[in-house]
């Protein structure tokens, strides 16, 4: 199935008190006064008398999140200094695992599956062409992933320090969105499941085949035990993903399997960033049987060329039952 993070996103007028999404107008926005040269941190500390809670911040938008009573978040999206602000929504990852032998994987070998046994004849991909998981992390010790994680050999492993200016403190093999270090160890499991269709070790003789096991992976974790996050949260993975193709790291697509019916403006920046460094987004068009053309599911319905929408097959090479589709917003069909 297509595996689908489902995207909750509360209203202005629904929220008394609520996490908030501020993004900040860019100093050559600003007219020329004292505010068009202040910093995120004094403008994040213009709001100290408003702000119940500073959450989090994501620097590539200039944004901060901010917990805000309603009356307090309309004062604060009136000021000349802010773009725009939204609800920082939750994310919830929806999924039925699967620990099928190759055999077994019909996605990979069957009559109406990728067939990519015979691609492999070909290649089985390529340490140059790098995969990012935003997940719920992975299981970093697993026989069938460890082999195929990406290392950061320009991280000091334990020093505390971030030794390659990233913005993540210790990520040898990814980082840890949601918790704020560099350990993204997967405590739910659909991060893993996720890695393992794209680049689990083959010819181990245990477990699954993953598509491209001859790539590397690198692993985010951007939701939590329970499979919950935030799109902020979103955000800043992808920006990380980003940075590190910046620094060299050959990254050419970022697993997205999320999705929801709310358009969210930082998810859309960040992903319009790593466009400009030329990497894909691949996301789930989603599982709820609906039409993507009449009822967009985000990221999925992102306007931007950049982003692939995948909805899914079955065993017999028909659309699955719940899977979404669009004849003008979904891209292509996988089993």
């Amino acid at each position: 199935m297509v595996i689908a993070l489902l995207l909750h996103s509360t209203g202005l007028c629904q929220a008394e008190d609520a996490r908030y999404v501020v993004r900040f107008k860019d100093s050559s926005a600003l007219s020329q006064s004292a505010g068009a040269t202040k910093s995120l941190d004094t403008r994040v500390a213009d709001l100290g008398e408003i702000a119940l809670q500073e959450i989090d911040r994501i620097p590539h938008d200039n944004s901060a999140v901010l917990r805000l009573r309603l009356e307090d978040a309309m004062r604060v999206s009136a000021r000349s200094d802010v773009a725009s602000l939204e609800i920082d929504g939750e994310v919830h990852a929806l999924f039925d695992t699967n620990d099928a032998v190759f055999s077994q994987q019909y996605a990979l070998n069957g009559e109406f599956g990728s067939r990519v046994a015979q691609a492999w004849d070909t290649t089985t991909g390529s340490k140059k062409a790098i995969v990012a998981v935003i997940d719920t992390g992975a299981d970093l010790e697993h026989p069938d992933l460890a082999p195929n994680l990406w290392t950061n050999t320009k991280e000091i492993r334990g020093n505390k320090r971030d030794d390659d200016g990233n913005g993540c403190v210790d990520d040898i093999h990814g980082c840890d969105i949601f918790n704020r270090d560099g350990v993204p160890q997967d405590d739910n499991g659909h991060g893993t499941h996720v890695s393992g269709i794209v680049a689990a070790e083959a010819n181990n003789a245990i477990g699954v085949a993953g598509v491209a096991w001859g790539s590397k992976i690198v692993v985010i974790k951007a939701l939590d035990s329970q499979g919950t996050g935030f799109t902020s949260g979103i955000a800043k993975a992808i920006d990380y993903v980003t940075t590190l193709k910046v620094k060299g790291v050959p990254i050419v697509a970022v697993n997205l399997s999320l999705g929801g019916g709310s358009y969210a403006q930082a998810i859309y920046r960040a992903v319009e960033r790593a466009r400009n460094q030329d990497i894909l987004v691949i996301a789930a068009a989603g599982n709820e049987s609906s039409n993507n053309d009449t009822k967009p599911l985000y990221p999925a319905n992102l306007a931007l060329d950049s982003v692939v929408s995948v909805a899914a097959t079955d065993a017999s090479g028909e659309l699955a039952g719940y899977s979404n589709y669009g004849a003008g917003t979904v891209h292509i069909a996988a089993p």
